[in-house]
């Protein structure tokens, strides 16, 4: 009974910590479901920036994982603690991988090479071919899922299902997309304008498209992101300045505009001064929202935000990382001290959901 009122998974795992009895009742419940959880930043090995290590915010400390990233591999992107990974052979295979399991880790995906392209994989960065990576649920509790990805110089949408040889391009009339989440049943996904649409499933071979919103009224930005948040939908819209000096461009995050789609009124966008107390989490992973309450780690009405424009930032770097505050309604940018350090590091952060070892078939 008291395992079952944890939120956070920290204090579960320390229940199980106290006695053999009391471990016992951890490990039979570990598949439970918790709310979402603060996650890790991935981030380069701090020695040689080839291996990855683990920064928890909850308590400022760096962990290996419990199996070592491979760093031959590009980690692309994240979803429900799965990481994206991309491999560098003739057939860039792609894979799910999950850092936190010791068994049963690895789910193989169609590889690069398998999408409808009209450009080869050559021209492109490997690492930058797939832009946002989403499941529908999560493998260790279902074997009908989704994967779903934006990909390609164009931004489009694919998907793959368990036992497909290829991904499948959605045919659409948009421009390319931002970002994608998994919403009430179906993938939604927001173009570089700020339309949102959404994309139903069901049928494997004629995919559902239908527009969900038209963009804010406030104009175009230079990424666009969604997320759920308290079971509604948010649009958070990337705010960059740029500097040229002559010989490189820079480029910084200056501030996020926040909407929230009013669920009266379906096309109509209402601009947030504050996020209602939850913690955003934007960056290569699937956004994330949490309660603040619940993480009193976390910076209440804040956007944790890591550098996810590859495009931009070539061979230097990424170092657009830090906390986007709307307390008391005032946007203002606050970099902590544990992401300074990273700035400039390669491979870019990326933001992973902590899940716990699952049971053993």
């Amino acid at each position: 009974m008291i395992s079952n009122k944890f939120v956070c998974m920290d204090d579960f795992v320390r229940l199980g910590a106290v006695c053999v009895s009391w471990q016992s009742v951890t490990v039979e419940h570990r598949n439970r479901e918790f709310p979402r959880q603060v996650p890790f930043l991935m981030i380069p090995g701090m020695h040689d920036n080839t291996g990855r290590c683990f920064h928890y915010l909850c308590n400022g400390e760096v962990y290996n994982p419990v199996m070592d990233v491979p760093s031959e591999k590009y980690c692309v992107s994240s979803t429900q603690g799965w990481l994206v990974t991309v491999g560098v052979d003739p057939d860039f295979k792609v894979e799910l991988m999950n850092p936190f399991f010791s068994v049963e880790n690895k789910i193989e995906l169609p590889p690069l090479m398998s999408f409808d392209q009209h450009e080869t994989v050559e021209e492109l960065s490997p690492e930058g071919y797939m832009k946002r990576t989403v499941l529908s649920a999560s493998p260790i509790r279902t074997s009908d899922y989704v994967v779903m990805t934006i990909y390609g110089a164009q931004n489009k949408l694919a998907f793959t299902m368990p036992g497909d040889k290829q991904w499948t391009t959605i045919a659409h009339e948009y421009k390319c997309f931002n970002d994608l989440i998994y919403y009430k049943g179906e993938f939604y996904a927001v173009d570089s304008e700020g339309t949102i649409i959404a994309c139903n499933i069901k049928d494997h071979s004629q995919p559902k498209m239908r527009m969900v919103a038209p963009p804010p009224s406030d104009g175009p930005y230079r990424k666009n992101y969604i997320v759920e948040s308290l079971g509604e939908l948010f649009q958070i819209r990337r705010v960059l300045e740029f500097d040229f000096d002559g010989c490189c461009s820079t480029y910084n995050t200056i501030a996020f505009k926040v909407f929230r789609l009013d669920q009266c009124d379906p096309i109509k966008w209402v601009e947030m001064k504050t996020l209602c107390g939850q913690t955003l989490f934007l960056g290569d992973n699937a956004s994330i929202s949490l309660s603040s309450s619940d993480f009193p780690q976390c910076k209440p009405n804040s956007i944790y935000f890591t550098d996810d424009a590859r495009n931009l930032y070539g061979l230097m770097g990424p170092h657009d990382i830090g906390v986007f505050s709307l307390e008391d309604g005032r946007g203002q940018i606050v970099e902590p001290n544990p992401l300074i350090g990273f700035k400039g590091l390669m491979p870019s952060p990326i933001w992973v959901e902590p899940t716990l070892e699952h049971g053993r078939k």
